[in-house]
């Protein structure tokens, strides 16, 4: 149930965190054309190889997840003075997850966005649209890998 904050009260922040473990499938496709460095550390009987990729490359795949955690935060001020309230919960959210991923690389820089294909609430729990029927929320996720 989404309630709404009293008015005494002055909402600065509220976040939900949901934490998940992937496993990623995501075949790439390596345009280098050989010019990946090669680098050999040896220690005693250990030999590790590391490959530097140096050209463009990209990659199509899906993903699966659990959730492990989650948390709210909700940041106010009231009667003058500031406070947070954490709470720790299920939120009515999906355990499990999956989804597309898709990553675009060149030398050592990757980009990559992901897109859940099942809704981040359970059925019938997550927040209402205009209509008043419960919105299909699915998560997208963006960033940068170094």
């Amino acid at each position: 149930e989404f309630n709404p904050t009293p008015p005494e009260i002055n909402g600065q922040k509220s976040k939900l965190t949901a934490s998940y473990i992937n496993a990623t499938v995501v075949p790439m496709f390596d345009f280098s054309r050989g010019r990946r460095k090669i680098t050999s550390y040896e220690s005693g009987g250990l030999r590790i190889k590391k490959y530097s990729r140096k050209g463009f490359r990209f990659g199509v795949g899906g993903y699966a997840g659990y959730r492990i955690g989650s948390h709210t935060k909700f940041k106010f001020k009231e009667d003058g003075s500031k406070d947070k309230d954490k709470e720790r919960d299920n939120f009515f959210l999906e355990n499990f997850r999956y989804g597309l991923r898709a990553q675009v690389g060149w030398k050592g820089v990757e980009l990559f966005a992901t897109y859940d294909l099942n809704e981040v609430f359970s059925a019938g729990r997550g927040p209402l649209n205009d209509e008043g029927n419960n919105a299909a929320l699915n998560a997208i996720t963006f960033g940068i890998t170094l």
